[in-house]
């Protein structure tokens, strides 16, 4: 049960409506939204940074590698919502459930390429134990990644990491999609 109780879908920002479908169509659910549409307007700039951080390739960083390191997060933060949620994008690249179950033992994965294991070994880093954050790490990230890419996957992950964690606290769930009517009387 949320720890902030969700909105009267009534009262939903109309702006919040046509996220709460695309997380609906892209997760299976938004009822989360529901607590967010307490602070409509931090939660809108939020999702105009994420959804593009998500779904695009920027560099060589392409939604892919961005799914395996957030899976790596979801397992690091233990959050419900985010290890529950599979991006259709994601999906459409390759990323399986087999391949997500490889993540807790990534290193000794024949699933995962040397770039992926590099990419969530940053994500466990940054999510875990981010003082050990070393010369070996940075070696391994540079064989895989510019240093453009290394910042930018870096960005990525620590949104990953406060995103999760925030809901995680909040104790939110998915599997519920919003009860609006998207289809022909959707005005």
């Amino acid at each position: 049960m949320a720890r902030i109780s969700p909105m009267p879908f009534e009262q939903i920002d109309d702006e919040l409506k046509p996220i709460m479908k695309e997380y609906d169509d892209e997760l299976g659910g938004s009822e989360f939204v529901e607590v967010f549409a307490h602070a409509p307007g931090p939660f809108k700039n939020f999702i105009t940074f994420y959804f593009p951080l998500i779904s695009e390739t920027r560099g060589e960083i392409d939604p892919r590698i961005t799914e395996l390191a957030r899976m790596m997060v979801a397992n690091e933060n233990d959050c419900r919502l985010c290890k529950a949620a599979r991006f259709a994008h994601a999906e459409k690249r390759g990323v399986s459930e087999e391949l997500i179950n490889e993540i807790p033992n990534y290193r000794e994965s024949k699933l995962l390429t040397p770039r992926e294991k590099a990419a969530i070994h940053f994500a466990e880093v940054l999510a875990g134990d981010h003082k050990s954050a070393d010369k070996a790490l940075f070696d391994e990230l540079r064989e895989h990644f510019s240093e453009a890419d290394i910042v930018d996957l870096g960005w990525r992950i620590v949104t990953f990491v406060g995103y999760g964690r925030f809901l995680h606290v909040l104790d939110l769930d998915i599997g519920h999609k919003c009860p609006l009517s998207f289809g022909p009387k959707a005005a």
